[in-house]
């Protein structure tokens, strides 16, 4: 599981393409998402479940979209969660 946290200074409209698109991606690819997630620290938050691999393929597709579109979303960070039975093993 992938924590990606963005932000991102936009209209509803926008917001709703972008969430489109990082939807659309992950079907694409073959990951599943959760989101959008608006956390304290950032605007906003996804909640990918697949590899590291499939995050950035998507990656490289979503961040010129994002440039064509013009859509103000700066990608802040991301972070590697496991389950218990990833971490211990089963």
């Amino acid at each position: 599981m992938i924590l990606w946290k963005a932000n991102f200074d936009g209209t509803r409209d926008e917001m709703e393409t972008v969430d489109r698109k990082l939807k659309d991606l992950s079907k694409d690819i073959g990951y599943s998402i959760d989101g959008p997630y608006f956390p304290q620290d950032a605007s906003l938050l996804y909640i990918l479940h697949g590899s590291i691999e499939q995050m950035n393929k998507s990656g490289r597709e979503f961040l010129p979209w994002l440039e064509e579109e013009n859509i103000n979303l700066t990608p802040l960070e991301y972070e590697i969660a496991t389950t218990p039975e990833e971490f211990w093993g089963s």
